[in-house]
């Protein structure tokens, strides 16, 4: 109880200390205090008085506080304090856009918080999952496919590895396959794989060692794909934290301990990841020593929060002035998404992705020197600039059932189901942070590849 209080404290004092430093003028305060205050209520029930373990929460609840509270307070306290004319992403202020921006915010985060909170106790039941014999043979067979695999992109991944990871293949449609579908092709097998020595640990048999040997190869070969100089910190979060869900779960699997860890990797890991992955060196050239000077940590960890990694709240009041002059896209900026398998070179006409809009916005309207449009749009601005209000209240009731499901998932004894839905409920802080399409594609392949891929096979091979 008294680690939970704690928390609820420093967020309170964290909030205040923002408040009471700030220049903003005061319509932006009290609309960020009704903010805060959704947010802080509904942080305390799911500490205090959540009894299920629900990540998904843990994740929405350190998104909207770093991005849509302590991001904005900071970057309108930067703004106001230089007498700019626009924000660092090119946005040229204007008092109503702000407002509008919290409004919506605030809008989606009750409609979010309260169909989930509401509808929580629909979810509990679960199917008995029966044990399955040939769980050995399927792992085996798992195993086979992915040492195949590995050999055939070894030379792929050698070249990844000795370049720049920030400046990779990765928009090539090759390229998104292979990292986000052949690469997460070895966690299946290490999903099961763990189960098995898990639930035979008392009772050794043959089975039981080529399993062990088995996932310490799959296990290397997995990591050797998802590593900082090859990955990016947005796939790096989701990964590694499901590979500590799977191995050592006790370390995370209270709502206070998820909280807890996210809140760490999003304001110290995450930032101090960018001295690796989008260092300008290769790796020959990195200086381990240079990577962890005090000045670079300290740059890295501090300008974070002004900076474009950060600019969800903006790009929100960004989506806002572009709708008040072209109106809303009526559902048009849904079809690269369900469709994103279709390349551009068929489909002349494919809507450009929300983000890299809502960039070539800002550079005709506000600052014509921003020629970077391939910026990252929130969830919410998605969902406004689709359909406006209807739009918000929409994407927020189906995000909730959504998260619902997979809590129904997360209580499964089928352990693919538990990891698929604790994968996602990491990854949902990089949904929310957009664009929606990178965010629905990224989790969309490896969730093909970790679990409808072997389920299809598993029922194929019975």
């Amino acid at each position: 109880m008294k680690k939970r209080l704690f928390i609820l404290l420093i967020f309170l004092i964290v909030f205040i200390v923002l408040q009471v430093s700030n220049s903003a003028p005061i319509q932006h305060r009290v609309l960020f205090i009704v903010s805060f205050s959704i947010i802080f209520f509904f942080t305390a029930f799911y500490l205090l008085n959540e009894k299920d373990f629900s990540p998904f929460i843990g994740s929405y609840i350190v998104f909207s506080f770093l991005f849509f509270i302590m991001a904005p307070i900071l970057q309108l306290d930067e703004f106001f304090n230089k007498e700019n004319q626009r924000f660092f992403n090119g946005l040229i202020y204007s008092n109503s856009l702000i407002l509008k921006a919290n409004f919506l915010i605030i809008l989606f985060n009750l409609i979010f918080f309260t169909v989930y909170f509401s509808f929580n106790k629909y979810f509990k039941k679960q199917k008995k999952i029966i044990p399955n014999r040939y769980i050995p043979f399927y792992i085996l067979f798992f195993f086979l496919v992915n040492v195949i695999i590995f050999i055939l992109k070894y030379d792929y991944l050698i070249t990844k590895i000795s370049l720049t990871s920030y400046i990779n293949n990765t928009s090539k449609m090759s390229g998104i396959l292979s990292d986000k579908f052949l690469f997460f092709l070895p966690f299946a097998p290490l999903i099961l794989g763990v189960n098995y020595l898990k639930n035979n640990w008392k009772n050794k048999r043959q089975n039981f060692y080529i399993i062990y040997y088995i996932v310490i190869v799959i296990l290397f070969i997995f990591l050797l794909y998802k590593n900082p100089l090859t990955e990016k910190r947005n796939a790096l979060g989701p990964v590694y934290i499901s590979l500590i869900f799977l191995f050592i779960p006790k370390w995370i699997n209270t709502n206070f301990k998820i909280l807890s860890i996210l809140l760490l990797s999003l304001v110290i890991f995450f930032p101090l990841s960018s001295l690796i992955t989008h260092s300008n060196k290769n790796l020959s050239e990195m200086s381990f020593k240079e990577m962890i000077s005090y000045k670079n940590v300290k740059k890295s960890v501090s300008n974070q929060f002004t900076s474009l990694n950060f600019d969800a709240f903006l790009m929100t009041a960004s989506t806002i002035d572009y709708v008040e002059k072209n109106g809303h896209s009526m559902g048009r900026q849904l079809l690269p998404t369900g469709l994103f398998f279709i390349p551009r070179a068929i489909w002349k006409n494919k809507p450009i992705s929300s983000g890299e809009l809502i960039g070539k916005h800002i550079q005709k309207h506000h600052d014509k020197s921003k020629w970077f449009h391939n910026l990252a749009l929130p969830f919410v601005a998605e969902s406004y600039i689709d359909f406006g209000i209807i739009g918000i209240i929409i994407y927020a009731i189906l995000l909730a059932f959504l998260c619902l499901k997979f809590v129904n998932w997360l209580k499964s004894d089928d352990p693919l189901r538990q990891l698929s839905a604790f994968y996602f409920a990491i990854h949902l802080i990089f949904l929310l942070r957009g664009d929606f399409t990178n965010g629905f594609v990224y989790f969309f392949l490896p969730f093909l590849a970790f679990f409808i891929f072997p389920k299809i096979f598993m029922k194929l091979l019975k």
